[in-house]
């Protein structure tokens, strides 16, 4: 999302929300968008662009963090999962299987879970770097 549109959405919301608490804006800044004075849309777009500054940081840390995580370590978490997953299928708690008492979910179910999770993540990411409507 640009500046301009976070500065857009905000001025549409605002407009949008004011006399729910009891606010009158001022009649040349309560048009759409396209119709809100130069000034008015170059002032709350510089805004919009410091206000989002700090998410942009966080962002760039998150993906610095991210790369950082090194391959073998993703393989030597997949190995704890096939070892883990291997010996739930053979614990047993009063003659019972452990994973019908406890309810554990077998690799698989955790490897979706994950992938969902890492989908949304993407998904996350991409809109706020403006790859997608948010």
């Amino acid at each position: 999302m640009s500046p301009d549109e976070l500065a857009q959405r905000f001025h549409e919301a605002y407009e949008r929300l004011a006399p729910s608490f009891g606010y009158e804006t001022r009649r040349e800044s309560a048009v759409p968008w396209e119709e809100v004075p130069e000034n008015n849309r170059r002032l709350m777009t510089a805004t919009a662009a410091v206000a989002m500054q700090p998410l942009a940081s966080r962002i760039e840390e998150l993906e610095k963090g991210l790369r950082a995580i090194e391959p073998w370590k993703l393989r030597e978490i997949a190995e704890w999962f096939d070892l883990i997953d291997k010996l739930l299928d053979k614990l047993e708690v009063n003659g019972a299987p452990f994973r019908e008492q406890y309810a554990m979910p077998r690799k698989s179910d955790i490897q979706d879970d994950l992938r969902s999770w890492a989908e949304t993540v993407e998904a996350l990411v991409g809109a706020a770097l403006g790859g997608e409507d948010g």
